[in-house]
């Protein structure tokens, strides 16, 4: 059969970073065939579990393939495996790195919705950070729609079929990003260990006069969060309290940095409140999880960063039980 069109001729060749924590072997072999059957895409695997049989078994599930796997033998966090890919991307000769979780993916039309999109945008002039495609958690159906902040508030950016929209985050996953916007903004932040890693990017990048855009013609199933919580027709992530150490801490300590806008140190702090009214209330178990939120709060006022000491292995992959009680499903979220 001969091969597809390269769909990547612009940023060609592209190197697709998929960042690995206790994977499910046969579903990475199956993303591993996807990935490599796409012209102009070449495939890393980084593996951030802690264990030599976890490598190994990477190593021998891909072994027929043309994918690289690298394993740092620690966990040092989703930015600091990111930057790992977006170095190695740079020693191959790469021109840009698609950012792609374990339980993430995409097609070869997706794709080259992201690379047409891209090639648009430079020819219009715009200085572009990263192009992303929308996302679908398989679980539940839930699209989740592309937002820009108004006020101090997140809104969705309403756009149909075939449109190319200006937005203000990307999730990583999913993102294309060239290397020469990595240049102009730097690498990602790998201090903040997991959650808001893209974020603050996406908010840094918007800083230096660079912009995201999300591509409605490009899809991508993910998985996000550990269960999800429907609360008045809204599909809501819950993490597991480990997990929501990060989500506070994190979002207290981008409040605090300089290139953070006014309105996001707001939305910011807006969230952290939700959060706690929210999951400390009405998600078991709810006292663990409240102490585990006070405890990321109280440390991103004492600026502490990177993994917390004592903190069990948490990763946005591996999956958790999460308990909610019935009180929760009848509660409104703020908005």
């Amino acid at each position: 059969m001969p091969r597809e069109k390269n769909p990547l001729p612009a940023l060609a060749p592209v190197l697709a970073v998929v960042v690995c924590y206790h994977p499910d072997v046969r579903q990475l072999t199956r993303m591993a065939e996807s990935l490599v059957a796409m012209p102009g895409l070449e495939v890393l695997f980084i593996d951030n579990t802690e264990l030599e049989s976890s490598c190994a078994a990477i190593r021998q599930a891909v072994a027929h393939l043309p994918v690289r796997v690298l394993c740092p033998g620690n966990n040092s966090g989703l930015g600091a495996a990111h930057n790992m890919g977006i170095r190695e991307a740079r020693t191959r000769g790469c021109k840009a790195v698609l950012l792609l979780d374990q339980d993430s993916l995409l097609d070869v039309n997706s794709l080259r919705a992201l690379c047409r999109a891209y090639e648009f945008l430079t020819a219009r002039g715009e200085r572009v950070a990263a192009v992303g495609p929308t996302f679908i958690d398989p679980r539940n159906g839930h699209c989740f729609p592309f937002v820009r902040l108004h006020g101090f508030r997140m809104r969705p950016v309403c756009e149909g079929p075939g449109n190319t929209v200006e937005c203000d985050l990307l999730i990583s996953s999913g993102s294309l990003i060239p290397l020469a916007a990595v240049d102009a903004v730097g690498e990602l932040d790998a201090s903040l260990f997991i959650d808001y890693v893209d974020i603050e990017w996406c908010v840094r990048a918007a800083a230096r006069g660079w912009k995201v855009f999300g591509v409605t013609d490009a899809l991508m199933t993910h998985n996000l969060g550990d269960e999800t919580l429907t609360l008045f027709g809204r599909k809501i992530p819950v993490h597991a309290p480990q997990r929501q150490y990060y989500l506070l801490r994190n979002a207290v300590l981008l409040s605090r940095m300089p290139h953070m806008p006014w309105r996001w140190r707001v939305h910011l702090i807006y969230r952290v409140a939700a959060q706690i009214a929210l999951f400390g209330v009405f998600c078991a178990p709810r006292l663990k999880r409240f102490g585990w939120m006070m405890r990321g709060v109280w440390d991103a006022l004492r600026m502490r960063d990177g993994r917390v000491p004592g903190n069990p292995q948490v990763s946005a992959h591996v999956p958790r039980t999460v308990a909610l009680s019935e009180t929760a499903r009848t509660v409104e979220l703020p908005r």
